[in-house]
């Protein structure tokens, strides 16, 4: 991969007090600062992972060293946590972003039409399901699933202007446990709307996702009980990921319709907090009904990991046993 400047890492200009000339640092995740020249700073502004940095070899090594831009798409984040970066957006933002519109546009619509016309289609084909799945395919189909998932955002993201810089996989051990999109907030979009769409079109990309592998199950016999498992399992990410969970699609998106920073906090504020309890109690009927809504909300991080570990069993069970 091209380089990129290290996470935590900056870059800026200071004057000393017996000067006005404009002097550039750079400053790593630890807080440590070099002052580096106009050259080297130009550079690193640019440094987003998707072409060469022009320097000599011993900067780049110095400037590795100094951990200020990293070269590998392994990071290891500690307790037995890592990440591997896939993509890096960058620059390449302003060649996508026409195209990134339309594909965002279109795929609300789509993905519905799609898994919607997929469940339909089941009673008019003639159908049957495979004996063997194919674990391999699945596995590899799994992940796929879980990174589309994040180029979703990526695309309603880059659609919208906002700034993001790469897409990955997050592992624990050897094991990829998800996927992110490294993106910075983009809470200041006053357009509601708009936020709303680039919290669900993970979501809506499972959806699709559910449907293609829902009607290829009903035409290819081989893989049709992987790719029904499959298609399943887009569901089952559906469903988690619309819940109203902290940090979840569906609670970022709930948040921003009701125009608050967090509704699954203002659930934990007005469930434990006994002053908002017993105001939200002397207000009659709203208030138990404003009580039971927070009450669905706190549970559903409960439901989703139930979910997420319910789905995981009979998933190896129907791999094991079918």
């Amino acid at each position: 991969m091209y380089p990129v400047l290290q996470e935590g890492a900056s870059i800026g200009t200071f004057t000393y007090e017996d000067s006005t000339k404009e002097h550039f640092y750079a400053e790593n995740v630890k807080g440590e600062m070099f002052e580096i020249d106009e050259v080297i700073h130009n550079v690193l502004i640019e440094a987003d992972g998707t072409h060469p940095l022009y320097l000599d070899e011993d900067t780049m090594e110095w400037l590795k060293s100094r951990n200020l831009i990293r070269t590998s798409r392994f990071v290891y984040e500690g307790n037995f946590q890592s990440r591997l970066s896939i993509f890096f957006v960058g620059e390449r933002a302003k060649v996508l972003r026409y195209p990134c519109r339309i594909i965002n546009a279109m795929l609300p619509v789509i993905s519905l039409l799609i898994f919607i016309s997929s469940l339909m289609a089941r009673k008019w084909i003639r159908w049957e399901i495979g004996d063997d799945p194919n674990i391999l395919f699945y596995g590899i189909m799994f992940v796929g699933c879980v990174v589309f998932h994040e180029m979703g955002h990526m695309i309603a993201a880059i659609a919208y202007d906002y700034t993001i810089s790469e897409v990955g996989l997050l592992f624990w051990g050897p094991f990829p446990i998800g996927a992110y999109v490294s993106e910075e907030e983009n809470r200041n979009d006053e357009v509601r709307w708009r936020q709303t769409q680039f919290a669900l079109a993970g979501v809506e990309v499972n959806l699709l996702i559910s449907g293609i592998c829902n009607f290829f199950s009903m035409l290819y016999y081989p893989l049709s009980f992987t790719l029904l498992l499959i298609a399943c399992i887009n569901v089952v990410m559906v469903i988690i990921n619309i819940l109203p969970s902290p940090g979840l699609d569906g609670e970022i998106a709930l948040s921003t319709i009701l125009g608050v920073e967090s509704i699954a906090e203002n659930a934990r504020i007005g469930l434990t907090n006994e002053k908002w309890r017993k105001k939200l109690m002397r207000s009659g009927l709203p208030g138990f009904a404003g009580l039971l809504v927070f009450s669905l909300i706190f549970l559903a991080n409960y439901v989703e990991k139930g979910i997420m570990i319910g789905s995981a069993v009979l998933s190896l069970v129907l791999i094991i046993f079918y």
